[in-house]
């Protein structure tokens, strides 16, 4: 791939990544168990869109973090990108656990802002390994901690799929898994639970490997319409018939969808603002705990307020992120490379 394509698919993956941030911003965004004095059309409408169109962030994450490790790999590569990995994954998960639990405590213990928070801190050992290593105080990192297993599982992946048969088998074993055809009793709901998300996972890695040229079409129209049929579907199937299977099919597409309309528009250059999505998806879950909750004291507990804030925290979040990336990557850049996972 030359260097110009190479651009514009940088371009098209920023561009893509930062949508389905601003998605995650708005799944931990939503506040109707805060604002608990409902409006009818404000709550129907955050559910449908959290339930029905946030919900294909975590899914594109998958396959686009798949798509782009998979992309042009070869077994020479795995330990590379392993490596990288590690030190783009695996330290900042860590990390940003560990200030989770630091900033938890620390806010029980300011008068003021503990009476934000109904439920202790312990400061012990066992807490720290439960903060540090299970992700305790920092409930979204569950994806990271995914994204880590998948990634260094990839021999095993690359062994699975690089045969494009073998490839299909694989799939179809997960897909049918995730359709409760075949259920395997002795694994744990966490070991399932990994299985379950690896279908989009899986999607990405199958995608780069045998499917390059169909991820990035020159008929750009086609794909749309076929994966609008396929939503509908399986919307269809899933929400009205309650086949809850068909929610996998359903996301994925969605997914899909998200990233050929970015490919179906001549898209400007990111901005810099745009790139910063690791830090906003470290960042964004204490952000918009804290700004809901102080928002809920100074405002009520109508939802007419929780719109307004809700409409507010994607903006916010991201505006924070990008002074605060400029300032600790100008002032303190050992910091912003630890945090931010060793990205530009």
């Amino acid at each position: 791939m030359d260097a110009k394509i190479e651009k514009i698919f940088r371009n098209k993956v920023s561009w893509y990544s930062f949508i389905l941030c601003m998605l995650v911003v708005c799944i931990h965004a939503q506040n109707m168990y805060i604002f608990t004095e409902p409006v009818a059309w404000i709550n129907r409408s955050l559910s449908f869109f959290i339930e029905r169109i946030a919900c294909f962030a975590v899914p594109g994450f998958f396959m686009c973090s798949a798509f782009l490790f998979y992309r042009n790999l070869t077994w020479n590569a795995i330990a590379g990108k392993l490596k990288r990995r590690f030190f783009r994954l695996v330290l900042p998960f860590f990390l940003w656990n560990f200030i989770y639990y630091m900033v938890n405590l620390g806010a029980r213990r300011v008068p003021y802002l503990d009476s934000l928070f109904n439920t202790p801190v312990p400061f012990d050992f066992r807490e720290l390994f439960a903060a540090v290593v299970l992700y305790k105080y920092n409930p979204v990192f569950w994806f990271m901690l995914y994204l880590i297993v998948f990634s260094f599982l990839s021999p095993l992946l690359y062994l699975l799929l690089r045969g494009r048969w073998t490839g299909i088998i694989t799939l179809g074993f997960v897909l049918l898994f995730n359709f409760n055809v075949i259920r395997l009793s002795f694994l744990t709901a966490e070991t399932a639970d990994i299985l379950n998300w690896s279908l989009y996972y899986l999607i990405g890695c199958y995608a780069a490997l045998h499917l390059k040229e169909a991820a990035v079409p020159e008929r750009k129209l086609l794909p749309v319409l076929v994966l609008l049929g396929g939503i509908c579907a399986s919307y269809i199937l899933a929400y009205v018939c309650g086949s809850d299977s068909w929610t996998y099919i359903y996301k994925s597409c969605g997914a899909l969808l998200i990233w050929f309309l970015v490919w179906s528009f001549r898209l400007p250059d990111v901005k810099a603002w745009m790139k910063n999505t690791f830090f906003i998806y470290a960042v964004h879950q204490m952000l918009a705990l804290f700004i809901n909750k102080v928002a809920n004291v100074l405002l009520g507990n109508s939802m007419y307020a929780g719109l307004a804030v809700f409409l507010a925290i994607p903006v916010t979040v991201v505006i924070f992120c990008y002074y605060m990336g400029r300032f600790l990557s100008r002032y303190a850049p050992p910091v912003w490379k630890a945090l931010s996972g060793a990205r530009d």
